[in-house]
């Protein structure tokens, strides 16, 4: 496969209203204003580090026999990953947007039809919670891929979070691809404390973490009035 070679794999999707096609060649039943369409590459590149190091005691190494770095050779390569979930959501806001006037992100992702007043479905692809972890190398011993899709419809508040995370995953990629590779591992390290906590546990530490803040900024206020009051 060429997904093997670095190179990449595209999904499509299209929504039509009920009775309609998406293909143009279907005069009867295609309409290109009825016709919801977006795409997203399936495959991720990602820096596969190599290492040389081995057990001062033992001189053997725990690296797996791919990851050990040979003589006159990098340090790392780019290679394509792959991640067999995929979520599609559509977005379920019927709130009047008017042209020009759209915050962001928003502006980023509703095209509106054009020359109307109307815009088209917000089609996004979530893989907010695809863990770095997760992603299997495309490599020559890859014969099949699977993939496994899931459509939900989504609301604007949660939508408006995920695309919020995008959006800063966006700028840290521009503070360079070592800054962006250690920010994924901080979000998977999140990502992992969060599905693997019972969320009433997970609940009553955030409770108490707020409540340990406040009475910390109480006593710093109350100390500060003291040596004031001291002073006069």
């Amino acid at each position: 496969m060429s997904v093997q070679n670095n190179g990449s794999i595209y999904l499509h999707v299209y929504f039509v209203k009920e009775g309609k096609s998406p293909n143009p060649k279907d005069k009867l039943k295609y309409l290109k204003k009825y016709t919801v369409y977006n795409t997203k590459r399936l495959n991720k590149f990602k820096k596969r580090k190599f290492q040389n190091t081995v057990n001062l005691l033992t001189g053997e190494t725990d690296v797996h026999p791919d990851l050990i770095k040979k003589e006159n050779m990098s340090s790392y390569e780019i290679l394509s990953h792959w991640h067999p979930n995929l979520t599609i959501n559509m977005m379920d806001d019927h709130t009047p947007w008017a042209r020009g006037s759209l915050p962001a992100p928003l502006d980023e992702y509703i095209e509106f039809v054009p020359g109307g007043e109307f815009y088209y479905p917000v089609i996004y692809f979530n893989d907010y919670w695809n863990l770095n972890t997760e992603y299997q190398p495309l490599n020559d011993t890859v014969k099949k891929l699977n993939l496994t899709l899931t459509y939900s419809p989504i609301s604007l508040l949660r939508w408006q979070m995920y695309a919020a995370q995008n959006m800063r995953s966006k700028w840290y990629s521009m503070l360079g691809a070592d800054f962006m590779e250690d920010s994924d591992n901080d979000q998977d390290s999140l990502k992992t404390a969060i599905i693997e906590t019972n969320p009433y546990l997970l609940a009553m530490t955030i409770i108490v973490s707020i409540i340990h803040s406040v009475f910390e900024f109480l006593a710093f206020k109350n100390d500060i009035q003291f040596w004031r009051n001291r002073k006069l």
